[in-house]
């Protein structure tokens, strides 16, 4: 005969059967998402060892979200977020020297000798090379061979000499025409 003590118990037999299914489920979950985070955390490693700090940080970012006490992940994170964001401010002063390069060159096409040599100066803020330094003792040259010729048909020879020697310390490689 079923006593009032054992028609309770089928009531916490259930309890703790579902009790017993959602610590499971749990823990299933738990493991999941550390195996992710772990995943996740070698593609931002293999994606920063080649140079792609994007997908890195864009890989610790969903790994952050899933493990938001992770030091390592948060760590990685912001050191991809650095390098990523180091890499795009290179990529603009690479397309900022290229314009003024670029700017400078369709002036000296133009005869523009001043302001060619003025975009010239400001590529070489963003980047010193050798190809804006050679334009800019080019242009230099030019532009001062060009004031001692019209000062010597004017007939100021003294002036006109300055100007050439001006414009032999740019490029004394050259012959004055």
């Amino acid at each position: 005969q079923p006593t009032a003590q054992s028609a309770v118990q089928p009531g916490k037999d259930a309890e703790a059967a579902a009790e017993v299914r959602r610590r499971a489920r749990l823990k299933e979950e738990a493991e999941w998402k550390k195996s992710e985070v772990a995943r996740l955390l070698g593609e931002a490693r293999n994606a920063m060892a080649s140079s792609r700090y994007d997908l890195a940080a864009a890989s610790l970012g969903v790994a952050l979200k899933m493990d938001p006490a992770n030091e390592e992940v948060r760590a990685l994170g912001q050191e991809a977020t650095r390098m990523a964001s180091q890499r795009q401010q290179a990529a603009a002063r690479d397309r900022d020297y290229q314009q003024w390069l670029d700017n400078g060159r369709a002036l000296e096409a133009k005869n523009s000798y001043r302001a060619a040599a003025k975009s010239y100066r400001r590529a070489r803020e963003y980047r010193n090379t050798d190809e804006v330094n050679r334009e800019l003792g080019d242009i230099n040259f030019v532009r001062f061979r060009a004031l001692g010729s019209k000062e010597e048909k004017a007939g100021r020879l003294d002036r006109a000499l300055d100007w050439y020697d001006q414009a032999l310390t740019f490029r004394s490689d050259r012959a004055l025409s």
